[in-house]
C-alpha cells in the first residue's frame, strides 16, 4: 500500500498498472533489503550503469533514491543479527570519522562563501554522495562478501564497453544502445576512433570508472587462474580485454595514462 501511494505521488495516476506494479516493486524492495549481498549487487549495478541520469527524461522513478533506501533499509535489518553487526569494525569507524571531517572542511569553507546559494547546493550534493558512499562501505562489510563486490563492480563496466565497441565497430557510432553508449560530441588530439562516454556524456568521467575497474579486473582474473578453473579464466580474460577495449574507445590521454598507471601498481603489489 505504501508503495502503490508513493508512486501515485511520484509518477501519478494517469497508469492504472502501478496499482499492480508499484505493490510488487515494494515487495521486492523488502526482499532486497532482507539480503545484504542482494543489495549492495543492485546498489552497484544502477550507480555504476548510471540507470538514474540514462532514464531521467524517460520517466520519474527516481533510481537513485531508490537505491540508497534500499541501502538504509538493508543497513537497519542486517544490523539486528549480532553476527553481522560484529562485521562493522575500527575501519568502518575511521572511514565515517575521515568523511565527516572532510563534509566539515565544506561547510567551513562555506560559511566564507560570496555565493550561499550555490554553495549550498553543492554541499547538499557533495553530503549525498558522501551518505551513499558510506552506506555501500556498510553493505560490503555486512555482506561478507568482496569477490562478489568486485564482481558486480566489474560485470557492467565490461557489458557497457562491450556495447561501445559494438556501437563502433558494428553500427559506425550510430547506435546508442538506449544511452548506454554515447558517443560524445568533444573531437579530443590525435584520437583514432569516435569518442565514448558508455552511459555518461563525457568520455574522461567513464574513463574514471573503468581506470577503478582495472585492478578489481585483474585481481579476479588471478584468483580464477589460482582456481584453475578454465571457464572461470576465460570469463575474467574477455571481461578485462573489454574493459581496456573501453579504456581505448574513451580516447582519453588522461585515462590512458591512469590505465598504465593502475596496471603498473597492480603488477608491483601482486605476488608472483
Amino acid at each position: 500500500g505504501l508503495a502503490a501511494l508513493a508512486a501515485v505521488a511520484q509518477i501519478g495516476s494517469r497508469t492504472p498498472a502501478l496499482l499492480v506494479i508499484a505493490p510488487i516493486a515494494g515487495a521486492g524492495l523488502v526482499y532486497a533489503a532482507l539480503r545484504p549481498k542482494l543489495a549492495v549487487i543492485i546498489m552497484e549495478v544502477i550507480e555504476v550503469t548510471n540507470v538514474s541520469g540514462v532514464l531521467s527524461d524517460r520517466g520519474a522513478i527516481p533510481f537513485f533514491q531508490a537505491s540508497m533506501l534500499l541501502g538504509l533499509l538493508s543497513i537497519g535489518f542486517a544490523l539486528r543479527k549480532p553476527e553481522l553487526r560484529e562485521r562493522l569494525n575500527a575501519w568502518t569507524a575511521l572511514a565515517a570519522s575521515l568523511v565527516v571531517f572532510y563534509i566539515a572542511t565544506r561547510v567551513v569553507a562555506t560559511l566564507g562563501t560570496t555565493d550561499l546559494g550555490a554553495s549550498l547546493g553543492s554541499l547538499y550534493r557533495t553530503a549525498v554522495d558522501c551518505l551513499f558512499l558510506l552506506i555501500l562501505l556498510c553493505l560490503i562489510q555486512l555482506a561478507g562478501q568482496p569477490w562478489l563486490v568486485a564482481a558486480a563492480f566489474v560485470l557492467p563496466l565490461a557489458g557497457l564497453s562491450l556495447l561501445t565497441v559494438i556501437d563502433e565497430f558494428i553500427f559506425g557510432g550510430t547506435q546508442s544502445f538506449g544511452g548506454f553508449s554515447t558517443r560524445t560530441i568533444a573531437s579530443g588530439e590525435l584520437v583514432t576512433t569516435q569518442r565514448y562516454g558508455g552511459p555518461l556524456p563525457d568520455s574522461n568521467f567513464w574513463g574514471r570508472h573503468l581506470v577503478m575497474g582495472l585492478p578489481f579486473a585483474a585481481a579476479l582474473l588471478t584468483r580464477a587462474q589460482r582456481s584453475g578453473r578454465r571457464l572461470s579464466i576465460f570469463l575474467w580474460w574477455a571481461v578485462l580485454l573489454s574493459v581496456l577495449a573501453g579504456v581505448y574507445l574513451t580516447q582519453s590521454r588522461g585515462t590512458f595514462v591512469a590505465a598504465g598507471l593502475a596496471v603498473a601498481v597492480w603488477f608491483l603489489l601482486v605476488e608472483r
